[in-house]
């Protein structure tokens, strides 16, 4: 019961002293406007705060086509391509040449949902922690669990012979593996 509590304790200061791993920001978009349906995943080490292209997605799925690039401006201070829509915008290219911009939305520069005026679009922007973190919780819950893991013995069962005193156990294979270890003479 002790080591448990040592354990425990040692795992709780572990994760306030360790240092914090910095997360990465998963940005999820999804619209639905005039039958096109789309949604893309993406992640990006640091919020945008400016206008930037997007190209390589976690997640891609649309009625129409493969999205090629989303272009997102989070900020009001200028315009969204394709169309030239002012911002906080975003733009969808798509590879058959098809492309959707969308205005409106509040300025999206910290995690949270944010929809555009009309509804037909929806930026989700939401930490992502890094596998550090999660690897550290996940080993010291291990070390809990492991511990109460081991097999337990009935009421009968005799631990193998250590070599100190005369111990009798009811089942005589029990008996005789404790006799492989030499016996000491006084």
């Amino acid at each position: 019961m002790n080591r448990s509590i040592g354990i425990f304790a040692s795992v709780a200061l572990a994760l306030c002293v360790a240092k914090s791993a910095s997360a990465s920001f998963l940005y999820d978009i999804n619209t639905d406007f005039s039958g096109i349906t789309t949604h893309v995943e993406f992640t990006e080490p640091t919020i945008l705060t400016s206008l930037t292209t997007v190209s390589t997605f976690l997640l891609d799925t649309s009625s129409v086509s493969t999205v090629s690039s989303v272009v997102l401006d989070p900020v009001a201070s200028g315009t969204c391509p394709p169309i030239g829509l002012l911002a906080p915008c975003i733009g969808l290219n798509f590879a058959d040449g098809t492309e959707q911009a969308f205005r409106g939305f509040p300025v999206y520069t910290s995690v949270g949902t944010f929809s555009q005026v009309d509804g037909d679009a929806t930026i989700t922007i939401s930490a992502v922690p890094e596998p550090s973190s999660t690897l550290l919780l996940i080993a010291a819950l291990g070390a809990l669990v492991v511990p109460r893991i081991r097999p337990r013995r009935s009421a009968g069962d005799v631990r193998p012979h250590s070599g100190l005193g005369n111990r009798q156990s009811r089942r005589p294979s029990e008996r005789l593996s404790g006799l492989w270890k030499p016996l000491r003479s006084h």
